[in-house]
């Protein structure tokens, strides 16, 4: 679902210069549980999954664009949004999508943020704080609010990184991805789970593990090794491996009704496109190509 820190800055790289709202026609409707959110091309579209429908819901303008959608129970979209100008090479902020008005900006500690969730009850948003070049902490603040607080019990931000949170279903818990900043030239990143207060920390996955991914009923945790998807119990037991094929397959998203995880599947014959979304259910079978050249998969849940 997330970029993580290494594609962000690969976006400023090659993406570009301003971006603006597509008009939203049919998305502001209540939409059906099998719609899903990807990104291309730094614009933002949602597919239904059974007719194959697309529409774009956010266009990257002038170079610049969005990443990361994230839609809470009652249809609110939250998206990082890149905006690069003169002055220097450009930054990353969280917006909250609002129709017919100005996007509300989202806070965090840091100066680049990015990758939001939100929490089950859409009053709060978790996000990445980006404190150095390198990465940042996990910071929670309620939409609308000015201000954010950094959850990292690091308090220099110098020593570790964490990214692409994500809010469990109750509301408790947020598993999110921690890199040791020594591991940077061989990274390792592993999953840890903390409380929105900051407390409870603790580490989920001894070997690697990224973007996690919540079921619905918050009793298992999706996640990638860089390489294959797996699903373990949100104690971090029972893992087991989903996926064993030569290509690359990652950012597994759980479908709201808990029987279909959409992910990523990389092209390695055609190096310009990340890859396509393919859906599989739990179990690992049953895999079919729902969208070509997209990325970052988001289910978009209906209204109510």
């Amino acid at each position: 679902m997330h970029i993580g820190f290494v594609m962000r800055a690969y976006f400023f790289a090659v993406v570009g210069c301003s971006c603006a709202l597509f008009s939203f026609g049919a998305s502001s409707r209540a939409s059906s549980p099998a719609e899903l959110g990807f990104v291309r091309a730094g614009s933002v579209y949602v597919i239904a999954a059974g007719s194959g429908h697309q529409r774009r819901v956010l266009r990257a303008a002038g170079g610049n664009g969005y990443s990361e959608p994230a839609w809470s129970k009652t249809g609110r979209l939250a998206v990082t949004r890149y905006v690069n100008s003169d002055k220097d090479l450009g930054h990353a902020e969280v917006i909250v999508v609002r129709r017919r008005r100005a996007p509300l900006l989202v806070p965090a500690v840091g100066g680049n943020v990015g990758a939001p969730t939100w929490s089950p009850d859409g009053r709060r948003i978790a996000l990445i704080g980006y404190i150095t070049g390198y990465g940042g902490t996990v910071c929670v603040t309620r939409v609308g609010a000015h201000r954010s607080t950094a959850l990292s019990e690091d308090t220099s931000y110098s020593t570790v990184i964490e990214d692409q949170p994500a809010w469990s279903p109750d509301g408790r818990t947020i598993a999110f991805v921690r890199l040791n900043a020594d591991e940077r030239k061989a990274p390792s990143p592993r999953l840890f789970v903390v409380r929105p207060n900051g407390t409870g920390r603790r580490q989920l996955t001894p070997n690697a593990g990224r973007n996690p991914n919540w079921s619905p009923n918050g009793m298992q945790i999706a996640f990638d090794d860089g390489r294959d998807i797996y699903v373990m119990n949100a104690d971090g037991s029972g893992t087991r491996r989903l996926t064993s094929t030569p290509t690359r397959e990652s950012e597994p998203a759980w479908s709201p009704d808990g029987r279909t995880i959409a992910f990523v599947r990389a092209r390695p014959t055609d190096p310009e496109v990340r890859g396509d979304i393919w859906l599989m259910d739990v179990s690992g079978t049953m895999l079919r190509l729902l969208v070509r050249n997209a990325t970052q998969p988001a289910w978009k849940r209906s209204a109510g």
